[in-house]
């Protein structure tokens, strides 16, 4: 399955998207702990400026479930309280653009014309049944200590596809963890993975 994807697709892109890649959105490079994190930081940024872009135009959908969302809160929360990269009025502000971003007015959910930025994934009873099946796998190939968050974020894209009829080719996770895009290599119904904090994966080396 190739893993280049087209900036200006001719059918619509789902991206299902990480905690760590989801923080990364909002910071900056200098509130980095080391050299890497700063090159993840900065990396990331560049995919968010082509995907904020997609779905501006209507091209693509960014799905987060909750679990993902929580931890979003918690990465940013450890640069401030164990990391002290971050003041007391930044890590405020951004709570509050995550607050934003992801919350809805009524307005907007009954508009005509929304664009809604970040699709909410509930975990419901066939997505954590699709997740004990990725455990499965998990250990056949060593790969006990993934999370369930990791697992949940696996079986939600072949909920996508079992139960929307998204094809799989339409599908990327995106995400920092390795031990997601292995897994999802061993299964027969795993779909694209990438690494987007990655410095080496940089978006010349992917869109087109």
């Amino acid at each position: 399955m190739s893993k280049k994807i087209r900036i200006f697709p001719n059918e619509m892109i789902y991206y299902i998207i990480d905690s760590n890649f989801f923080a990364n959105k909002y910071l900056k490079p200098i509130e980095s702990s080391n050299l890497l994190d700063r090159d993840r930081i900065i990396n990331s940024l560049l995919w968010w400026e082509v995907i904020d872009e997609q779905v501006r135009r209507k091209l693509a959908i960014l799905y987060i479930n909750d679990l993902c969302i929580s931890e979003t809160f918690k990465v940013i929360a450890k640069k401030y309280y164990r990391e002290k990269l971050l003041t007391s009025n930044r890590y405020q502000k951004i709570r509050n653009n995550i607050t934003k971003d992801i919350h809805l007015e009524t307005k907007e959910i009954i508009s005509k014309y929304r664009n809604i930025k970040y699709h909410n994934l509930l975990i419901d009873r066939d997505i954590i049944i699709g997740a004990s099946r990725y455990l499965e796998i998990a250990n056949r190939h060593k790969l006990e200590t993934m999370s369930i968050v990791d697992l949940i974020i696996l079986s939600s894209a072949k909920h996508l596809v079992d139960f929307f009829k998204i094809k799989k080719e339409q599908i990327f996770i995106l995400t920092g963890d390795r031990k997601i895009i292995d897994c999802s290599r061993f299964s027969k119904d795993g779909t694209v993975v990438i690494d987007p904090l990655n410095p080496k994966n940089t978006t010349e080396k992917y869109f087109y």
